[in-house]
């Protein structure tokens, strides 16, 4: 018995979904995923402004404690894949309809997944959306990954710090990146002390894969054969990196300030072309990488 276009858009759309529902979405397991709708997201942090004054019984008056305010922008973008199907093959084969359908599942969240991980390698050269030399600013010229990040800045508890490193992944110095983490000021010099919530991921390239189960999975460390203090430390996520294999990233997923915006989940249209030759299936979602006003949250090592 021969396809009807209603049973072909039936089985496509069906098997889209359930391969959606059961994909590998990478980068949902290293960030907070924003959805909802819009053309344009406006991102916002507090700023420098130090502690307030204590309050106490005798307190008559108090000096307020002024905040800066920073904002990211982040432009959604739209995607669309596209795949045309001889009508005389879908007529026949229900198998044929199930697997684009499930293909094209595949390809709508393999394309985020590059997205968000492409977007992690650009922080090293993106310029932070707070740089500059003004109050609860970064400094000037600085990036989102950067060394000497100024917090506080022109108040009295003024000073600098780094979520940027550059050695190659190891013990030493994913313990380097845990002291960043666990130091790191917010832009009132208050310390943030992350790392220790549970809810870290390291994320490496294929290159770095093995290095980094050893690290979060084995009982005992390196040579010194001592206990594994990094042992279910943090989740490995392993992604092809597109730029460089060798760099890696520590994010605490509570409070990272990278992550996908998700405007429009994924969806089939299923169609017959105009001519009646081809059955058009097209998958269409809205994604945009987003960087938040403020960096803390992520260390990032470009290995030279």
């Amino acid at each position: 018995m021969a396809n009807s276009l209603d049973n072909v858009i039936q089985i496509a759309q069906e098997s889209f979904v359930d391969s959606l529902a059961n994909s590998t979405e990478d980068y949902a397991r290293c960030c907070e995923v924003l959805s909802f709708e819009g053309g344009q997201a406006k991102l916002m942090a507090t700023n420098a402004g130090g502690l307030a004054q204590e309050v106490t019984s005798g307190t008559t008056s108090v000096t307020a404690s002024d905040l800066t305010s920073g904002i990211s922008n982040v432009t959604q973008q739209a995607f669309v894949l596209k795949h045309q199907v001889p009508w005389a093959q879908l007529n026949w084969s229900y198998e044929l309809a199930r697997d684009v359908g499930s293909q094209l599942a595949n390809a709508a969240a393999q394309n985020i997944n590059k997205l968000y991980f492409d977007g992690l390698e650009s922080l090293f050269g993106l310029n932070h959306p707070m740089a500059g030399a003004g109050a609860g600013q970064v400094g000037a010229g600085k990036h989102f990954l950067d060394t000497g990040l100024a917090f506080a800045q022109g108040a009295a508890a003024a000073g600098t710090q780094a979520n940027l490193m550059t050695a190659a992944l190891s013990e030493t110095a994913l313990d380097s990146a845990r002291q960043l983490l666990r130091n790191y000021k917010n832009q009132q010099a208050l310390p943030m002390n992350m790392g220790g919530n549970g809810d870290l991921v390291l994320v490496v390239g294929p290159k770095n894969e093995r290095v980094a189960k050893e690290l979060i999975s084995s009982e005992l460390s390196g040579a010194d054969m001592q206990s594994n203090t990094f042992r279910q430390y943090a989740d490995v996520v392993v992604y092809p990196f597109s730029t460089d294999e060798d760099d890696y990233f520590l994010i605490d997923r509570s409070k990272s300030p990278v992550g996908i915006w998700m405007g429009e989940a994924p969806t089939i249209e299923v169609r017959e072309s105009d001519d009646g030759i081809f059955v058009n299936m097209v998958a269409k979602f809205q994604a945009s990488f987003y960087t938040k006003a403020y960096e803390f949250g992520i260390i990032g090592s470009n290995v030279p």
